[in-house]
């Protein structure tokens, strides 16, 4: 990540330098966090240990220092909260006993999965770690420590996590402002960096840890492919810019590499772009951004039975747009 010269990479953190007891929380929960990841596997093909998330956190402190610490600042309390939460964000994928799995389905009010456990864990791992944070303040399930703190900053935290798995600005209780000490807590703010900082966490990265991207079910292979050609997403001066490395795409292919691989695969920067905008109006300016595309004839294209297959996924979710 290019960060500006002359500024601290670590601005959220210094805003915690004088408050010992929230300094100390943070680090309590960094440092478990570490060893819970470390020593289990998670439920998903692409990366959400420690080095996601200290990508994230990364992602975080670039966003704030390049861009959005000029028009809202952040407080102790919300810089704790943010940064917390970024580190508790995906612990869901590492709740892996069926009892409490149980458990968490009659908090939450759904459906125990007795098949598709993949899916679940994708869909509902945000909810699946607020409810790991709840069972921690309340004592109400044994489970090992990873949030270390004042409760009521917890329930905080608990939405934000949860805010990386849905449509937030549409739940009225995220644009509430609590406040602590005479601080307010913006959650609809730091909701919104969280999701930003985890979706920039985009490229190749993500899937380091699959050695042969061929051995992957197809299901699962047509979206890692959208990782294996993001080569970067740096924040520069004034823009966020994004480098994907195309392969030699036959002409016949094209029209629908592009549509899959590049457009649908970034549309998410724009709709952050956009949500800026709906969410802050003139109060929070979003960077420009770089689509940068580069052909390299040393990655592998798409088979033709995963063309084939992304077609009936593009039929199926974004309405019928390759028949032939």
């Amino acid at each position: 990540m290019r960060i500006q010269h002359g500024m601290k990479m670590n601005e959220i953190y210094n805003i915690l330098i004088e408050n010992l007891e929230l300094k100390r929380c943070l680090y309590e929960t960094k440092n478990r966090i570490a060893e819970v990841t470390h020593d289990m596997k998670d439920y998903s093909a692409t990366d959400h240990g420690i080095a996601h998330i200290n990508r994230v956190v990364d992602y975080l402190l670039g966003l704030y220092n390049n861009y959005f610490s000029f028009d809202l600042k952040l407080n102790e309390y919300e810089a704790f909260v943010l940064l917390v939460a970024a580190y508790l964000h995906d612990i869901g994928f590492y709740l892996q006993d069926e009892v409490v799995l149980k458990r968490f389905c009659r908090w939450a009010k759904i459906d125990f999965p007795e098949k598709n456990r993949g899916t679940f864990y994708r869909k509902r791992h945000p909810q699946i770690s607020a409810f790991w944070i709840w069972c921690n303040i309340t004592n109400n399930i044994n489970l090992p420590q990873i949030y270390y703190g004042d409760k009521s900053l917890a329930y905080s935290v608990m939405k934000i996590v949860m805010s990386h798995g849905m449509d937030f600005w549409k739940d009225p209780q995220y644009f509430y402002k609590m406040q602590v000490n005479g601080n307010i807590i913006n959650e609809i703010y730091l909701s919104y960096l969280l999701c930003l900082g985890d979706t920039l966490d985009c490229d190749k990265r993500r899937i380091a840890n699959i050695n042969n991207i061929e051995s992957v079910k197809i299901e699962d292979k047509i979206y890692l492919r959208r990782h294996y050609y993001i080569e970067k997403v740096l924040l520069e001066k004034n823009n966020i810019k994004i480098v994907i490395n195309i392969p030699n795409v036959k002409s016949k292919n094209i029209k629908l590499f592009n549509y899959f691989y590049i457009e649908k695969a970034t549309e998410w920067i724009y709709y952050w772009e956009k949500m800026c905008s709906e969410l802050f109006a003139n109060n929070l300016k979003f960077p420009s951004i770089d689509l940068c595309i580069l052909q390299n004839s040393k990655i592998s294209e798409p088979t033709q039975i995963e063309y084939n297959y992304i077609k009936q996924i593009i039929n199926e979710q974004y309405g019928k747009i390759y028949n032939k």
